[in-house]
């Protein structure tokens, strides 16, 4: 089955692309919190000003993995040899955005509303209620 998860051309060795679906951010943050030896989110990772290039290093091995699940670190630091720094965390950014952009609902009309409160009786009214002392 394809992903639903968008993907992000990316310039490193050659033209690459990211996909940061579910696993492959689970996969980071696993990575990332045994590199660190503590819980890591690859949200914090990225807010960070900044970004640690290990952790830079490790969402974009993830973020590749789709397509040649053989990738290793190693490899990944070597084609960011080849990249803009600035380049890649933009690319990172928009594969994180659309990969989150897939979780909220269209507000174009896509979503189903929710049903309005139907008119129908709860039950006898409990009277007024007692006034404060």
């Amino acid at each position: 089955m394809d992903s639903i998860v968008p993907l992000v051309p990316i310039k490193l060795d050659r033209l690459r692309h990211l996909r940061l679906d579910i696993s492959a951010m689970c996969q980071a943050e696993m990575d990332m919190g045994a590199l660190w030896g503590k819980e890591m989110s690859i949200y914090g990772a990225l807010l960070e000003n900044p970004i640690r290039l290990n952790n830079l290093c490790i969402i974009v091995l993830h973020g590749l993995r789709h397509a040649d699940p053989t990738l290793s670190l190693p490899e990944v630091k070597g084609m960011l040899n080849h990249a803009n720094i600035a380049d890649v965390i933009g690319a990172v950014t928009e594969a994180w955005t659309k990969a989150n952009q897939l979780a909220e609902p269209d507000r174009e009309g896509d979503a189903t509303p929710a049903d309005p409160p139907g008119t129908v009786s709860t039950g006898a009214d409990s009277g007024p209620l007692p006034a404060s002392n």
